[in-house]
């Protein structure tokens, strides 16, 4: 199993990109360190620009004559952004569990 934080990917995408690459196998690792082109090509796909900009969801008409419906998934893309929508008592309340579920883990170190 392979994790990949957000965190991780807003710091060094690049490196990100790579190490998703060689956990997949070494030729996808190796075709994007011998294709500088394609690796480029995939951290521009990936930017949380180009994602938000280009990436939504359409509901079909869900009765007739109404109009679709797009959803977008994204918000901000601001690494800690997400804990604003988030009362204090729920932000405790999810690190208690995080602590719970995660300690004696190697995901404790990486979240907490």
């Amino acid at each position: 199993m392979l994790l990949v934080s957000y965190e991780k990917l807003q710091r060094n995408r690049r490196d990100e990109i790579l190490r998703i690459a060689k956990f997949l196998g070494e030729e996808y690792y190796q075709s994007l360190v011998e294709d500088e082109a394609l690796l480029e090509k995939i951290l521009e796909r990936t930017s949380f620009d180009y994602m938000k900009k280009n990436l939504s969801l359409t509901h079909p008409k869900s009765e007739k004559g109404a109009e679709r419906k797009t959803i977008n998934f994204f918000r901000k893309g601001v690494v800690g952004d997400g804990k604003k929508t988030l009362s204090p008592d729920q932000q405790e309340r999810l690190k208690n569990m995080a602590i719970q579920k995660l300690q004696g883990s190697e995901l404790y170190d990486e979240w907490m």
